[in-house]
């Protein structure tokens, strides 16, 4: 609150920050393959990774837009790796972007 970095906190502050960051409802596979087929209009659960209604182009024209720099920068945090064009394919699936990117477990329990 104060702005100011900390090396240590508390059991209340670990607590407080765990009940305020933590997403309310969990997120799944089928969630990201619902989210897939949105974006994607039609009733597969894969999008282009480039062009106008790509992966990239919905991430960094839509909604809650990224820049490429802050895609870059998740994909470094999630698989370690930040270039886009190595880390997801031409075509990205719901499934193996919830298994592969986001490291979701239940991700093989979906079919697509």
């Amino acid at each position: 609150e104060t702005g100011e970095y900390v090396d240590r906190i508390a059991f209340d502050d670990l607590v407080r920050l765990y009940v305020n960051h933590r997403p309310v409802f969990a997120i799944g596979p089928e969630q990201i393959k619902q989210a897939f087929k949105a974006m994607s209009r039609h009733e597969g659960s894969t999008l282009a990774r480039d062009g106008e209604n790509g992966l990239l182009a919905l991430l960094t024209n839509h909604g809650e837009r990224m820049t490429l720099e802050e895609l870059e920068t998740c994909l470094a945090a999630l698989v370690g790796d930040s270039a886009v064009h190595r880390v997801l394919g031409e075509e990205v699936d719901a499934v193996s972007f919830a298994q592969d990117i986001l490291g979701l477990t239940e991700a093989e329990e979906v079919s697509t």
